[in-house]
């Protein structure tokens, strides 16, 4: 064979070994994509390739199929399924503190709903709507600096706590790892900054909550709270724009998490722990509205974590079933 026809040769079989390379990856493409798209029809997120609505496809929408995690056609009210609930993970019901309110449809679940405990970090909650009602009184601002100092510190999770102590901090960077991070240290320097500035610090939390019933444990100690403390927060960030970065800063935190655990996507939540107290509260969203707020506390019953992420799933998936009869 001549040199010109072996150089030939070469180059074909080296561009047919090119295309045959280029068409594996190709199906390897393809592959990882219907893999994707497979998980979110799992997930009942089906997109369909024109997001424009129509008659056709908003009752296409009705039809679809979700899976739940039980047959909710077995059961009467929400009532049922949270006490089935307790009775599963044999909690002593004394011992627990809920307040549940759906904004869309009349339903709500309350128990020992104005029981005093200990609140932890739930609180946190309560300070950031504190904050952000004075901005909107022009009295401070998100670039406002807040003096600190040495005595502020308290050990716990955050870049204010886990740093080198500065001598003041904006309000924003404050606030931001107050809810995401729950920074300790954060939350001291905003709780002197208002009792210096504004007042009783603990008194103005308590009346923004819009409470009723408030137990006399609430005002002679520092940092309690009953569910419908918690819930009034919840109530009043949930669909109030000017509120919105607290909810964003909520959505941030604890991804996969208590209440998060089995409904992350549309979760903004706060976790609170002390001791033998575990507690959490969030507001769940879909399409942009607030669906329900829910506040979980509790008392020497342990690391409830499972049961977090059930109650709440629970809850959420009711709802969907409700709205799946309509």
């Amino acid at each position: 064979m001549s040199f010109k026809r072996l150089f030939i040769l070469i180059i074909f079989v080296f561009l047919t070994g090119c295309q045959n390379n280029s068409l594996t990856q190709t199906e390897l493409n393809s592959h990882e994509t219907t893999i994707h798209t497979s998980t979110q029809e799992v997930n009942s997120t089906k997109k369909t390739s024109d997001d424009s609505p129509s008659p056709e496809k908003d009752s296409s929408k009705k039809q679809e199929k979700i899976a739940f995690s039980r047959d909710y056609s077995q059961y009467g009210s929400i009532d049922e399924l949270i006490n089935e609930l307790i009775d599963k993970y044999n909690y002593p019901a004394s011992r627990l503190g809920i307040a549940y309110q759906n904004y869309i449809i009349d339903e709500s679940y309350y128990l020992n709903e104005n029981i005093a405990l200990n609140a932890a970090s739930t609180n946190k909650v309560g300070t950031a709507v504190l904050y952000l009602d004075l901005i909107e009184e022009g009295k401070i601002n998100w670039d406002s600096q807040l003096p600190a100092s040495t005595y502020d510190f308290e050990t716990g999770g955050g870049q204010i706590t886990n740093n080198p102590i500065q001598s003041s901090y904006r309000l924003e960077d404050l606030i931001a790892n107050l809810l995401v991070y729950s920074d300790n240290t954060a939350w001291n320097i905003l709780i002197n900054y208002y009792q210096n500035n504004f007042g009783h610090f603990n008194h103005a939390l308590i009346e923004n909550s819009g409470a009723t019933q408030i137990p006399d444990t609430l005002y002679s100690n520092l940092n309690f709270a009953t569910p419908n403390t918690l819930l009034g927060y919840l109530t009043k960030i949930a669909d109030n724009k000017k509120y919105l970065p607290i909810v964003e800063y909520l959505s941030e935190s604890e991804h996969g998490q208590r209440f998060k655990l089995y409904i992350n996507d549309g979760m903004a939540t706060k976790y609170g722990q002390f001791d033998y107290a575990y507690h959490d509260t969030g507001i769940f969203y879909e399409n942009g509205q607030a669906i329900y707020a829910l506040v979980l506390m509790t008392d020497g019953v342990g690391t409830v974590d499972p049961f977090m992420g059930e109650l709440n799933l629970i809850i959420n998936e009711w709802y969907h079933y409700r709205l799946s009869l309509q």
